[in-house]
């Protein structure tokens, strides 16, 4: 190979090496070995607080990801100022395992000397001049927006040291009291004031200004000029046709004139107040219960202003009596209608509730001008409904729902389908126990009894005489009702056999028959046994009951029953005796009289044969 051959090589050689390090060092900023670029990576730039008072600091906070993992990356800042002067600082993020990463730097303090936020304005921000953008603003005062009584925060900066400045207030082209007056500015040219609104001050927007008042002093372009606004607090407290508070109401606030939706929107609290902070002018408000508009009020605001909004919404209550005027509790009532929110749905609604001792119940905040249907049931059975075709727009709206009286005819039946005579009937209200009843009738001869009762649920009770028979529950839903009860515990036949240890009848035995009461048992008849073994009980009135047996006098043995007719039988077996020619013997006596009779037995047998044997002995011989 020639010389200029081999210079040649040498020569592609190193361009190539230059080349691959080129491309390397473009990958990766400062980390040579990087494998992703800047514009293959996610920028972001925030700002905290994004407006602040001149000549104070604020945080910008730059970040990457979807970058190179564990490589560090130098970003050029720019923060433009209102004056058009640009300052820059340089910014290292180094990003984590996930290629993300950030870092924080402030404004004005970590850029360059000059750098300053000493002019009212926008401040914008530029990251490596189009990665990511962002603002800030600078102004004089703490806030935008006040209310009366509270301070206002006044703070210039960018001013020689004491150098004189003027803070001047404007309201509607006048100073306002107290202003204009001169500050001296700090040796670091800062000026500080603060200002009590008053708690009469005109709401509105206000103007602040601060300017140089010593010959041949700071000039400041743009100038030290900004507005803030004094706003009142509006307190809505929303009330139903009655007068009464309602809480959940949503309240709307719009523009008078242009009709337009503020974006103001509240819910009214527990005690149906709701609080706005308005500046001055005309407002119109707009409540909504369940997305139904229900009122609107023109509210004029030039301070702070409590007023009530009365919506249209009224309180339904419902009474229920019987046709004699008597209050009728635990009615079951519902009410039923539908409604239609601002966005044009239809939505069926049903509210439930029941009536209290004093046959009343209330519905509050219901839609006035629509329908309603009313129903009332007692027990379950429906016996009313009422329509409304549009519920007036008054504070009450009372609703009286009489129940109907209706008639039933009761036959009595006893055990063997007989018409039960003469008995007692009560009518009692199912729910109101036994104390006093409503009606009483006596059976007639054919067994029938008439009631004329309010619908619903009663309890009858059968007496014969203080002697209770029966009870039973009826539902009055139909007029005129129709009842047969037969009574299988009244007019019942009872027979009680009583056998001994071998399942012979056992004559004169006593046999007691008891009934029970609310106090325990007490005794209705007593009879005897007769030679068959059976004692009976005719025409009795069944139900639960005892028998109780007993041998002459002594402890004998109890059956509990509960008879229903026609006819019962109850048997005893009485292991403890024997009957014997009509008599009945304890078993123990009865042994003990077979043992004897067989040793007398077994006596005289031996007698007679020892005597046989002595007879048959001397014929022999």
């Amino acid at each position: 190979m020639s010389k200029k051959s081999h210079a040649r090589t040498v020569f592609l050689n190193v361009l190539l090496l230059a080349a691959m390090f080129t491309l390397l060092m473009t990958l990766s900023p400062n980390t040579p070995f990087s494998s992703a670029s800047p514009e293959s990576s996610k920028y972001s730039v925030s700002v905290n607080p994004a407006r602040i008072q001149e000549g104070l600091d604020t945080n910008i906070t730059v970040g990457v990801q979807e970058a190179s993992v564990n490589a560090t990356y130098t970003l050029k800042v720019n923060v433009t100022a209102p004056t058009g002067y640009s300052y820059v600082t340089k910014v290292s993020v180094t990003t984590n395992e996930n290629g993300f990463g950030t870092n924080l730097t402030k404004f004005w303090s970590d850029f360059a000397a000059s750098a300053n936020t000493s002019y009212v304005g926008l401040y914008k921000i530029y990251v490596n001049e189009t990665l990511a953008t962002s603002n800030f603003t600078v102004g004089l005062t703490d806030k935008l927006r006040y209310l009366r009584s509270e301070s206002v925060n006044i703070r210039g900066a960018g001013f020689k040291a004491n150098e004189t400045v003027q803070i001047n207030l404007k309201f509607s082209g006048g100073s306002v009291t107290g202003f204009p007056k001169n500050m001296t500015a700090s040796p670091s040219g800062v000026v500080i004031d603060y200002w009590v609104i008053p708690a009469d001050a005109p709401l509105g927007v206000y103007t602040l200004t601060l300017a140089n008042a010593t010959t041949g002093g700071t000039v400041k372009s743009p100038p030290d000029v900004q507005d803030f606004t004094i706003e009142g607090i509006c307190e809505i407290q929303t009330l139903n046709l009655a007068n009464q508070t309602v809480a959940n109401v949503i309240i709307e606030a719009y523009n008078s004139k242009t009709g337009g939706f503020l974006n103001l929107r509240q819910g009214t609290n527990g005690t149906g107040w709701v609080r706005f902070t308005l500046a001055t002018g005309n407002y119109t408000f707009k409540a909504f219960w369940r997305s139904v508009e229900v009122g609107v009020k023109n509210i004029s605001v030039t301070g702070n202003i409590m007023l009530p909004f009365k919506v249209d919404l009224s309180n339904i209550k419902l009474t229920v009596i019987d046709e004699t005027s008597t209050p009728l509790p635990f009615i079951n009532l519902s009410l039923e209608y539908n409604y239609t929110t601002r966005a044009g749905t239809t939505f069926p609604e049903k509210e439930s509730f029941t009536t209290n001792f004093t046959g009343s119940g209330q519905i509050r905040n219901v839609f006035t001008n629509i329908s309603y249907i009313i129903e009332a049931r007692r027990y379950g059975f429906l016996f009313n409904t009422t329509s409304i075709k549009s519920l007036p727009a008054i504070s009450w709206n009372n609703i009286t729902i009489i129940a109907p009286t209706y008639t039933m005819f009761v036959r009595m039946l006893d055990s063997k389908d007989a018409p039960a005579v003469g008995l007692k009937v009560s009518a009692y209200e199912w729910t109101s126990g036994i104390s006093e009843p409503l009606q009483q009738a006596q059976t007639d001869s054919n067994g029938n009894v008439t009631f004329s009762l309010t619908v619903g649920r009663y309890r009858l009770r059968v007496d014969q005489d203080i002697t209770f028979v029966n009870d039973f529950t009826v539902d009055l839903v139909q007029n005129p009702s129709f009842l047969v009860v037969r009574m299988d515990v009244y007019n019942v036949d009872l027979r009680v056999l009583v056998i001994d240890y071998f399942g012979q009848p056992i004559p004169n035995v006593s046999v007691e028959l008891q009934r029970k009461n609310d106090s325990g048992y007490e005794m209705i008849q007593t009879k005897t046994t007769g030679s068959n073994g059976i004692a009976s009980f005719n025409s009795i009135i069944g139900g639960n009951s005892r028998v109780y047996v007993s041998v002459a006098g002594r402890p004998g043995e109890i059956q509990y029953l509960y008879l229903v007719g026609p006819t019962e039988d109850a048997m005893f077996k009485m292991d403890g005796y024997i009957a014997v020619a009509g008599y009945a013997l304890e078993t123990s006596q009865f042994v003990t009289m077979v043992i004897l009779l067989i040793l007398i037995i077994a006596f005289i047998v031996a007698s007679t044969y020892k005597r046989l044997r002595a007879l048959l002995q001397r014929r022999r011989q």
